[in-house]
This record gives C-alpha cells, structure tokens and sequence, in this order.
C-alpha cells in the first residue's frame, strides 16, 4: 500500500513540475497552522526515516503561529526534501 502511495506521489510531483513550467499551477491559499504542518510532515516521513535506521529530530517553537499560503504545496514540498 505504501509503495502505491509513493508512486501516486511521485507522479503527481511531476504533474505539477509539468504545470508549472507551462505556468499553469494554481495556488489554493489559506491560513494554517505551522506546528500542525511540521507534525503531519514529520509523521509522515518518519516511517521512511526509521526504515533506514535514521533518526529525526524536529525542533518547533509552539508559538510558531499561523502562515497564509497554499498548505497542500508546502506539504508537498517539505515531504520530498
């Protein structure tokens, strides 16, 4: 299940290089909570993390606050780093 879900991911990543090269990548923007992004983040890269016997440590001041953008995009693009 994990592997078809990385390579829905990995195909949608390129959809959407493909997009914004061609300058069609729509933004959907809002206001979110960051500390709840660098959970679902963490959480969400953490098995992969573990897998390989890494560690992570994240550090996140809990008054981080808010962002207005596009939360899906930011996921995305913290998930792949």
């Amino acid at each position: 299940m994990s592997a078809a879900r990385h390579l829905l991911g990995l195909i949608n990543d390129v959809l959407d290089l493909s997009k914004i090269e061609a300058g069609k990548m729509q933004l959907y923007l809002e206001s979110f909570d960051l500390q709840i992004l660098v959970h679902e983040v963490t959480s969400t890269i953490a098995p992969l993390i573990e897998k390989r016997n890494n560690q992570l440590g994240v550090v996140c001041d809990p008054e981080i606050g808010s962002m207005y953008g596009d939360a899906t995009k930011i996921r995305q693009t913290c998930s792949i780093c």
